[in-house]
């Protein structure tokens, strides 16, 4: 027995990770050489009939109830060891299944079955054994934030390196038909598979797998059965291995004996399968660890069903869209199962029970599973070749019974009890959102950032894509202590449509932040409509921050706190501050009430404004007045100029003919280039006053009225009278 320590710490974690995930790459090689449709095509070109095709297929199942072997064996060695001595072993195992060539060639069929039959189950009855080790492992070295990511990411380096491996297998078989490709194929899987045992060896773990291992075997039982969570995760682990097993190795077998392909070909529909589980590691990778995986397992085993419906209507002749459709469809749906299994039952079971509960698990779901596959797939297979001829039509009427198995089976998988989960509406509405799909994949990177850069520039992706989907992670950036990632946190929440959660974030960021990002929180908060907020923002305005008193004016007026109106009004008339009065004028020009309009007629005439400041106030009246647009306009053909005549021309070329007809442009003119240019100004504003037939006519009035004495300028001038324009 073996010494550990209690828990891995963060750097043994990350090493083991790093050579689990090694692993993840070299096993894949060994399992396309050895298992799944290679094994099949073999078995098929060694002359196994259907019911020896359809027990080979159900091997990995059938082979579970061996778990138990394991048990003990991680007990004495550590589970790291226990997994490398089975890895090891089985593929000793293999190396029997090469002479089956040379005994069919002789003419001893029998011979060549039991070589395959034997070198086969041995193989997967120590995957088995190894098998009870590899949940408590992924347990000691993930924490629950990273469990869904890494498993997916196993997910996905098996597929990428199975879908390599086929590929080369697809052009040999192209280039080679003979059995001696196959025999290389076992012999090359063979050495990989021992060098991914010794890496295995090497992994890093603590005392939890072993203790758990250690505890009685009738205590985990006792707990599978009587607990009703796991009771009804057995039952679904049983359906959902069951379906995968009725369906995708007996839609090869359809495929090869059943439209009569050259191995080449079939391995080509094996590509797309194995396609089909890289895109389910790909995408539940990124969506399990949000949407929960009950979800996922019933919308996987929903496509199987479709899968099973597809082979129940195949036609007689093979149209390869169609079936390369139904074998992606097959291999994400396979693949979507096992990761979702696995990732609910890492998600309530704990680190002690992991051992002896998955144990059972897999021993009794794959015992079930394997006997689907042999005894009823291979029966059924066997029967209906009595009964009808030969081609497709086997098939078709197999599929059509395991329909009616795959509904009661997709019942029992329904019944497992929810987690923190989504609805299925919102997950199927997940897969044909490109926008949600996007903002998980940012979340996923935001989760794994290193450095505040990467945490600001995945944030601002974030609130580039603007989902609300990145609430919550938007959340968790806003209580970084860098400034830069809260400041890109905001940003990024000022895009999505929030939640109240959010707002009493933002609400508390109003006294927490202040001098930092508090004034976003304001803007924000005005931005979104949440009168939950004015009492906190009537508050701020007595801060010492001019940047949040300045915004928390505007969002007081975005919300319309009437009560708060006369207080940004006094606020605008007593400051000197430049920046509280542009953004009180700001704020007066959103509270909509035109008796301010005089208030910021008078502010704008004050001769101490610099250009600037007076600029940006004669533009919040323009567009107060509803004339923005020829405002702007005026502005910008006017910047730089001093000369009044061509100050003219730029207010000229802006203005309508209500406002400047020939008559009016003339008097400017004369005024702008003569004597008391000031005066004759103000004469030709309150004519255009008195025949306009503008609302805001009168508020220019009471302006003029108080301020007999302000010298009006140019400019101001040509804003009023801009702002009597009407149609």
């Amino acid at each position: 027995m073996m010494d550990f320590a209690d828990s891995l710490t963060f750097q043994e974690r990350e090493r083991g990770q790093r050579l689990y995930r090694l692993f993840a790459w070299l096993n894949p090689v060994s399992v396309t050489c050895l298992m799944d449709n290679v094994l099949i095509l073999y078995g098929i070109r060694n002359g196994l009939d259907d019911a020896a095709l359809a027990a080979l297929a159900s091997f990995p199942y059938l082979a579970m109830p061996l778990m138990f072997l394991g048990r003990p064996l991680i007990s004495r060695f550590g589970n790291s060891r226990a997994m490398a001595v089975s890895w090891f072993v089985r593929y000793l195992f293999a190396l029997i299944m090469l002479p089956a060539p040379w005994f069919a060639v002789r003419g001893q069929p029998g011979w060549a079955a039991a070589a395959i039959l034997a070198g086969a189950f041995g193989l997967f009855a120590w995957r088995s054994v190894g098998m009870v080790s590899s949940m408590p492992m992924l347990g000691d070295l993930t924490t629950a934030r990273e469990r869904g990511r890494l498993i997916s990411g196993n997910w996905l380096r098996y597929s990428v390196m199975s879908l390599a491996m086929t590929l080369l297998v697809v052009f040999g078989m192209r280039r080679w038909s003979s059995t001696g490709l196959y025999q290389g194929l076992i012999l090359l899987g063979c050495a990989v598979g021992f060098w991914a045992s010794y890496v295995l060896s090497r992994i890093p773990e603590s005392r939890q797998p072993g203790e758990s291992a250690r505890q009685p075997v009738s205590d985990a039982l006792r707990t599978v059965w009587v607990q009703p969570r796991r009771r009804r995760l057995l039952f679904a682990w049983a359906a959902g291995l069951t379906a995968v097993m009725l369906v995708n190795p007996f839609a090869m077998i359809a495929l090869k004996n059943g439209y009569g392909v050259p191995d080449h070909t079939a391995l080509f529909f094996s590509l797309l399968y194995l396609a089909g589980g890289l895109m389910a590691a790909l995408i539940l990778g990124v969506v399990a660890d949000h949407t929960g995986p009950r979800p996922l397992l019933i919308l996987d085993a929903l496509g199987l069903v479709a899968v099973s419906l597809f082979w129940s209507l195949a036609p007689g002749t093979a149209h390869g869209l169609v079936i390369g459709a139904a074998f992606v469809a097959g291999g994400f749906c396979a693949a979507g199962i096992n990761i979702s299994l696995a990732h609910y039952f890492l998600s309530t079971v704990p680190e002690r029970d992991r051992v002896g509960v998955g144990l059972f698990m897999n021993m009794l779901s794959g015992a079930a599973a394997g006997l689907a596959g042999s005894l009823f797939g291979g029966t059924v297979l066997r029967l209906l070749r009595l009964a009808v001829a030969d081609g497709m039509p086997i098939y078709n009427l197999y599929f059509r019974l395991v329909l009616a198995i795959l509904l009661v089976l997709l019942l029992v998988i329904v019944r497992l009890e929810r987690l923190q989960e989504w609805r299925i509406q919102r997950v199927v509405g997940l897969f044909f959102s490109f926008r949600d799909l996007r903002t998980l994949f940012a979340l996923n990177q935001l989760s794994r950032a290193v450095s505040p850069t990467a945490e600001v520039a995945h944030a601002g992706r974030l609130g580039e894509i603007g989902s609300r989907l990145s609430e919550e992670a938007l959340l968790q950036a806003l209580e970084s202590a860098r400034l830069s990632v809260r400041g890109a946190a905001l940003s990024a929440l000022r895009q999505i449509e929030f939640g109240p959660r959010t707002v009493e974030t933002l609400i508390t960021e109003l006294s927490r932040s202040e001098h930092t990002t508090a004034w976003m929180a304001a803007e924000i908060l005005g931005e979104h409509g949440c009168r939950e907020a004015i009492p906190a923002l009537r508050q701020a305005l007595e801060t010492e921050d001019v940047f949040l008193r300045g915004k928390c004016m505007i969002a007081l007026a975005r919300l319309g706190d009437v009560p708060s109106y006369r207080r940004l009004a006094a606020e605008f008339v007593a400051t000197r501050n430049p920046r509280i009065l542009i953004q009180g004028a700001e704020a007066l020009v959103r509270t909509g009430d035109r008796a301010y309009l005089p208030l910021l007629l008078q502010r704008a005439a004050a001769p101490e404004l610099s250009g600037a400041v007076r600029d940006a106030l004669l533009d919040a009246i323009a567009e107060f007045c509803g004339q923005g647009e020829l405002f702007y306009l005026f502005l910008r053909r006017s910047t730089g100029v001093t000369d009044p005549a061509k100050l003219l021309a730029a207010f000229a070329d802006v203005a309508g003919p209500l406002v400047l007809p020939p008559a009016v442009r003339g008097r400017l003119a004369d005024a702008v280039a003569g004597p008391q240019a000031e005066t004759r100004l103000r004469q030709i504003v309150e004519a255009c006053c008195r025949r306009s037939q503008s609302v805001n006519a009168e508020a220019v009035q009471i302006f003029l009225r108080a301020a007999p004495d302000t010298p009006l300028g140019s400019k101001l001038a040509y804003c009023l009278m801009l702002c009597l324009e009407s149609a």
